[in-house]
């Protein structure tokens, strides 16, 4: 994993992830594990080795468009 320093990146790759699993828990699950997936998120942003901001984009848009489709 690369050590990224940009606050701001790090701050916006979050919210969308945060704004993706609340939409996936609102369809498919319940409140607790939107509660659990975003206390998750938030832990792993403030991480010194922040794990989301490594790998392929394109992995986030297709789960976003899967969202969108179903």
């Amino acid at each position: 994993m690369v050590k990224v320093k940009d606050k701001t990146a790090i701050e916006n790759k979050k919210e969308r992830l945060i704004e993706m699993t609340e939409k996936f828990c609102d369809k498919y699950l319940d409140e607790d594990y939107k509660n659990l997936s975003n206390k998750l998120i938030s832990k792993m942003s403030r991480k010194r080795t922040v794990p989301f901001m490594s790998g392929k984009n394109g992995y986030f848009e297709f789960i976003e468009e899967q969202i969108r489709s179903s």
